[in-house]
Formats: structure tokens, C-alpha cells, sequence
């Protein structure tokens, strides 16, 4: 059975990974599909740093309250 995907340019929904495929290469242009990559790690880079300031507020307060700080 094919999983669904979505094309998240367009926000088209596909059987399978070989029809969004095929629908990148003809429907987008590769710099439409290399600015959509560049803009998901940019965002992905953001949340990743933003849940490592959360995770060293967490340790600090857990010293904190074992007396360790």
C-alpha cells in the first residue's frame, strides 16, 4: 500500500513518494525546490537551537533545586 505524501510547495496531496516525485520534476522549478530545502533547515537550525537554550534552562533549574548551584 502506498503512503501518502504531500507536496508542501503546493500543498498537493500524492499516493506515493514516486508521484511526488515525478510532480517535483515537472510542475517546480529546481530553484523553487532548493529555496523551499534551504528555508525548512534555516527553520529546522532555529528550533534545534532554541530547544538547546531550553533543555540547559532545564539543567540549570534541576541544579537549582538539588542545591547545585
Amino acid at each position: 500500500m502506498d503512503q501518502a505524501y504531500q507536496c508542501k510547495i503546493c500543498l498537493r496531496d500524492f499516493r506515493g513518494k514516486n508521484a511526488l516525485i515525478e510532480h517535483l520534476r515537472t510542475e517546480h522549478e529546481v530553484l523553487e525546490i532548493v529555496s523551499y530545502a534551504a528555508t525548512t533547515m534555516i527553520i529546522e537550525q532555529e528550533r534545534d537551537r532554541i530547544a538547546r537554550e531550553y533543555y540547559r534552562q532545564l539543567e540549570h533549574i534541576k541544579k537549582e533545586l538539588r542545591g547545585e548551584s
